[in-house]
This record gives structure tokens, sequence and C-alpha cells, in this order.
């Protein structure tokens, strides 16, 4: 994974960090620049031409800026980061809080103070390049790659906690990682080191109030979200030499589109098409995008992944993205062969929270009705077997999404659900997914600029309802898009038969757990004789890594081994995932075993 690798240890180093860069070879345009190697400190980073870690310094401080400030030119950026640094290092919290909440970019700043030999380091509102971090009384381990905290940590183990919670939602709680000891960087957060004073601490700084609404027109607010979505568009439109989008049949890569064509920028789309996977109504409606706003696009046939794609997958991210998206890594080598990785690659991720009604239901108004709400609507395994699996009990990781939701600030249910789905799943799940990208080339979205997002979440979540807002914010950004169909809804947005169909929708997955055993059911009956071959990498694991044996419930994993074809591809690579990264991080893979095999 690129980016920064950072041990600071007050005792001094008893041994150099080699420079690290986990995952396949990409070629040799990617580098590994150690900029700081002293007694008590080491600072390297993994970087490759399309994806920029910059470093200077000034009388005092020295800087090493990961990722993009859109918002700045070279010179404001010099000054801005002077300004930052004094205000963390004197602790000024107001003024660090006002800082994060305007400063618009993907990034991490890292600042030393030669003077004092202490540290800081802060990321932007949404922690949007995640930080793994490790502290113990003497030592601080912080990296964008999880594999190099936790091998010079010297400790693998998980979490049976948030083990449990990533099983029963696809994510962890308290980190983006299951692993044990390892905690991560916050939404504008801060990390301080001091080595003399031998101390180090890890704050957040988030901007955010749910439970702030406006009372403005759906129409003022859509005026205001499309200007606000131009210029998000527009800033991200500069940073690379070619811009491409992903594009598929639904509203969100569509608005970018939108926003990009609005704000003047030159760009490319290309649509992944993969038969029994997407709707070949999605290539259609990705098509009819490019043609209104005519502008180029290509689509692209992805394969079936082999267990090279997965061993690959699994080496850039330890178990931070789903490995059941391997098969995405051959449409990415096909944008780098056709585009280079001078590119800035956009998609729509973040549309889903920023601009649709996010509301629980009426009946979910204290922490634990929203705890239900959400396993019945978004849990990958049964509360039952992601417990089981887990080594805990049931009533103890319900217990713990209840915590969750007590810990958020705001007063209202329907503000802690909003609060939630942001910095939870988008935070701990989508922005994975984007880490993912940048293994490429420099990935971004629009929709998670801070002054458009806030926006967004202060619009009531009624006038977001069957997509109202989302409309005339779309028939704004570019109105020859509003009427075109959506891929898996019946007519165009906002008509009476997009309504039925997305309430309908709404409803099956509001029951989703309750759904569940008819689907295994079903399923059992069409698969009784298939054994699925993720189901073979699991059997092959528990069998031969003690690690896999030790940290899940062994015979629970062979339950769920035995009766596979009960169980959904989805729920199968949900937890392949966690096992697979169990034995990558004892340095071995059952994968290397499958390279040239086809694994769908």
């Amino acid at each position: 994974m690129p980016g920064i690798q950072l041990v600071v240890d007050d005792r001094g180093l008893s041994a150099r960090p080699a420079p690290h860069r986990s995952g396949p070879s990409r070629g040799p345009t990617h580098t590994s620049t150690v900029f700081i190697d002293s007694e008590n400190a080491y600072l390297a980073a993994t970087h490759y031409p399309g994806y920029r870690v910059r470093s200077w310094e000034d009388p005092r401080y020295t800087y090493f800026l990961e990722g993009e400030r859109y918002d700045l030119a070279e010179d404001e950026l010099v000054a801005d980061s002077r300004r930052i640094a004094e205000a963390l290092f004197r602790d000024d919290r107001s003024l660090v809080r006002d800082w994060i909440a305007s400063a618009d970019g993907d990034f991490v700043l890292v600042i030393r103070d030669r003077q004092t030999d202490a540290w800081r380091v802060v990321c932007d509102a949404f922690a949007r390049l995640a930080v793994f971090i490790h502290r113990d009384d003497h030592r601080v381990i912080a990296s964008r790659d999880l594999e190099f905290v936790v091998r010079e940590r010297g400790d693998a183990r998980v979490d049976p906690l948030e083990l449990g919670h990533y099983l029963l939602l696809g994510y962890g709680q308290r980190s983006t990682t299951v692993f044990a000891g390892i905690e991560s960087l916050p939404p504008g957060g801060v990390l301080a080191i001091d080595p003399r004073e031998g101390t180090s601490s890890l704050t957040e700084n988030w901007t955010f109030d749910f439970d702030d609404k406006s009372d403005r027109s759906p129409e003022a607010h859509a005026e205001k979200l499309a200007a606000l979505f131009e210029t998000s568009c527009a800033r991200r439109s500069t940073v690379r030499g070619h811009n491409v989008l992903s594009l598929s049949g639904g509203l969100d890569s569509r608005a970018v589109a939108g926003g990009l064509h609005r704000a003047g920028a030159t760009f490319s789309s290309i649509t992944m098409d993969r038969p029994g996977w997407y709707s070949p109504k999605e290539t259609e409606l990705a098509r009819d995008v490019c043609r209104a706003l005519d502008r180029p696009w290509d689509t692209y046939m992805v394969p079936n992944p082999t267990g090279r794609d997965y061993r690959e997958l699994l080496e850039l991210k330890h178990g931070q993205n789903d490995l059941g998206l391997a098969f995405i890594l051959s449409f990415f080598r096909e944008i780098r062969r056709r585009f280079g990785d001078d590119v800035a690659y956009f998609t729509g991720d973040g549309g889903d929270f920023a601009v649709v009604d996010l509301r629980a239901p009426d009946y979910a108004q204290d922490p634990e009705q929203l705890a239900y709400y959400l396993i019945q609507r978004r849990s990958l395994f049964s509360i039952v077997d992601a417990a089981a699996l887990s080594g805990v009990e049931t009533s103890e990781l319900f217990d713990y999404v209840v915590n969750c939701f007590e810990s958020l600030p705001e007063r209202t249910a329907a503000g802690k659900f909003e609060h939630y789905y942001i910095r939870l799943r988008a935070i701990h799940w989508i922005f994975q997914g984007e880490d993912r990208n940048r293994e490429y080339f420099w990935s971004t979205t629009p929709f998670f600029e801070p002054k458009f997002l806030r926006a967004a979440m202060r619009c009531p979540a009624a006038q977001k309802e069957h997509s109202h807002l989302y409309r005339l914010f779309l028939d704004r950004l570019a109105p020859e898009l509003a009427n075109l169909g959506v891929a898996y809804y019946m007519g165009p947005l906002g008509s009476r038969r997009y309504r039925l169909s997305a309430s309908f929708k709404n409803a099956l997955k509001s029951r989703r757990a309750t759904l569940r055993p008819l689907k295994q059911f079903l399923a059992a009956k069409t698969h009784a004789r298939r054994t699925p071959p993720v189901a073979r990498v699991l059997a092959q694991q528990l069998d031969r890594c003690d690690a896999v044996r030790e940290q899940l419930n062994a015979p629970a994993l062979e339950r769920v081994i035995a009766n596979a074809p009960q169980y959904t591809r989805l729920q199968l690579m949900g937890l392949v995932t966690v096992t697979s990264a169990i034995e990558h991080l004892q340095g071995v893979s059952t994968f290397d075993q499958l390279l040239d095999e086809a694994i769908p």
C-alpha cells in the first residue's frame, strides 16, 4: 500500500525498519524513500509518480504531505501548513478544529518539530487515507500499510469483538481492522508524539452535527448542493493528467459525470461489464449518459478472478477489503494500460450517503432499537453465526453495537443513525475500497468535500425521500441526465414507477435478516451437490493454519464449511477475507496453490 511509515521510540530504535512495500510489484515506478532515519525516529514512504508524497521544511518544522489538498495552490500550501503546525504544537484546539472543518482534501500531513523532536500527524475531516497506529509505553508505529504496523509490532492476534462486528456487519467498529491493539487515525484526527516526554495521544476533531437541519426549501437546497458539487468536481479535475470516471447505471456516478461536465472538465468514462454480476441495463444507461453529455465512453468485460487476483488483493489490503471484489483488479490494470498512472480516478462513492434518505423506521427511537434495525437491514452473517465464529456471546456482540450508538453525540435517533452511516460504513468500509484503487492510480470522489457533505446532511431526510432532492440536485447539475432511467429501478428518477420500486426495495432491505433463512433454504435446494470454491479454501485454511483454528471458533467454522451451500457468496467471501488475512500475516497463503485457477 502506498504511503507513509513512521516509527518513533523514546528509548531509541533497537532495529532499523526496512523500507516497506507490501503487495505485488507494480513495476519500476513504485519507489520507497526514507526521509528520516535517526536514533529514535524513522519515516519512509512508498509512492509512484501518480501518488505524491511531498516534503519541505522551514526554519523550525519539517513537513511531509501524503495525498492532495484540492483547495490550495503550492505557495498557499506552504503558508497554510506553517499555520497549522504552530496551532498543533501549541495545542490550539479551536484553530485546529476550524482548519480541519475547512480543508478540502484527501491527505495525511506529518510534521516534525526539529527543536523538540516532537511529531504531529493530522488528517482531513473524514480520515480519507487510513492510517493504522499502534502505541505502547515507549513506541508509536503509524503507517498507511497495516502489514507494516503488524510486523513492526510483532503481534497478529485478532480482537474477538471486532471480529464479531466485522462478520455481523462487514466492517469493524473501533478501527478499520480486526487486529487487536491497532487503532486508526480518526476523522480530523491528530496523533501527537513527544518522545522527550515519553508521551503520545490520539484525539479526534469531528466537525459534524447530524441533528442540525436546515429549514430551506428543497429547491434552495438543490441549488446550493449543485454549486458546491461543481466546485468540488472542478478542484479534483486538475490534480492529474487524465480524469477517468467509473460510470455505472446508478445515480451517484451519473451525478459526478454531470458535475464534471458542468465544471468544464475533460474526462473519459469507462463501465465494468460482467455477465451475471451487472445488469445489461447498467451498460446501456452508462452509454446514454455519455451520449447526452457528448463525452467519450467505453466498456470493459471483467473476467472471472483467479487465485492470483485474490492473493494480490489480500497483499494490498490485508483484510480491509472484501476478497469478493478481487475481480475489479483486472479493471484497474486495464485503466492503467490505457491511461498510465497519471490518472484521477473518479467514483460516485458517498452519493448513497449524502443525498439519500438514511432514516431508520419510526419505531427505532433509542440505541437498542437502532442496533436491532441495523442488524435486520445490513447484517452479513446472522448475529448468532457471527458471535459463534468469533467466540463471543450473542448478547455481548449486540451490546457492542448498542454501545456504539450510545457513544455518538447526537441527541436524536435520526441524527445518531446518519452519523453511524458516515462514520462507520463510509470510513471503515468504502474508504478501504478507495485505498485499494490507489495502489494503481489516484482515486477520489467529489461527494466527500466537507462543505458539500455538511450542506447535504443538513437537508431534512423528508426532502430526500424517494430521491426527490436527488432529482432536483441532478436536474441543476445536468438536466439532460435527470430523465434517464436508473439501474434496478422501474421508470425515470422521480416517477411514480420509480417511487413504487424504491419502496419495495427498501422494504426488502429492512427485512434482510428475516428473509435470510428462506434464501439459505432455497440456496441449499438449488446447490445441494455443489460446494462453492471458496468453501474449499476455508477448509484448507482451517486444516493447515494454526492461527485460523486458534483465533476463530473452529467448530463453528467447521459447521459453516459443512453447510456452505446454505450460505451466500457474500457471506463466504466475508469469512474467507478474515481467515486469509490471519493466514497471510503468518507468512503463508492458500491462494499460492490456486494462482491460475478461476474462483468465481
